[in-house]
């Protein structure tokens, strides 16, 4: 895999005892047979209402991998939790990934070969694999991905709403990172001071992945904000 450096891989969860653990095991398949890429699991609580059954879960991992369990007090949105996991982190480069593992931790060893800049995960490119999309949230991702070029012109990223991402924790203007919820990919992006590369994942929907319509508005009108932002300079 050539030279690396310790990778702190961020986790935020609602309510994801069932998901999880999965997800958790992988990563600790994936530091027995590559020791010397992740130095720490950051799970973020973002206030689940599961009595605790997924902090439990994660816990019971903290003796198997290098894993540490931060908590929101409230639900305040994904990417509020993400902001969490970012600040505390202590590794020079952050991987963002979903708690259900759609987008494998396996997949981190064609990222983590992109040493000088960003890495983030692709679902359309020519070596991507995607199984289980429904035809909803292919019209959506579709939409977005226009949208999105629209805007960005050629700071476009060829799937922003891909939850695998790669990058230098000192190359990211934290002060800039505002959104909270459905949105963040997008800031993100605008807010990291390097080049960011497209690189192919597999990306396999697991059951129970929801985004109703409301979620959709909420995502569109936060992609609005982040777009003025940028256009004022504020990004």
């Amino acid at each position: 895999m050539g030279k690396v450096t310790s990778v702190s891989v961020i986790i935020p969860f609602f309510n994801e005892a069932s998901r999880l653990p999965s997800t958790l095991r992988e990563i600790e398949d994936f530091i027995q047979a590559i020791p010397d890429v992740i130095g720490e699991v950051i799970c973020v609580d973002d206030g689940s209402t599961d009595n605790g059954k997924t902090i439990e879960r994660a816990l019971y991992w903290q003796g198997r991998i290098p894993l540490s369990v931060e908590q929101l007090k409230v639900n305040s949105g994904k990417w509020a939790a993400l902001h969490h996991g970012i600040r505390v982190a202590k590794g020079p480069r952050i991987l963002l990934m979903d708690a259900d593992g759609s987008a494998s931790i396996w997949n981190l060893r064609r990222l983590v070969r992109f040493e000088a800049g960003a890495a983030f995960g692709s679902r359309f490119m020519k070596n991507s694999k995607t199984e289980g999309k429904g035809p909803f949230r292919t019209l959506l991702s579709q939409g977005y991905r226009w949208l999105t070029q629209l805007f960005m012109g050629p700071r476009y990223v060829d799937d922003m709403q891909c939850p695998f991402k790669l990058f230098h924790k000192a190359k990211l203007k934290q002060g800039l990172l505002k959104i909270s919820r459905f949105a963040g990919d997008i800031e993100l992006a605008l807010a990291l001071d390097e080049l960011i590369y497209d690189v192919p994942v597999t990306f396999i929907h697991k059951k129970g992945s929801k985004f109703p319509l409301h979620s959709s508005l909420m995502m569109f009108c936060e992609t609005i904000e982040v777009f003025l932002r940028h256009k004022r300079g504020e990004l």
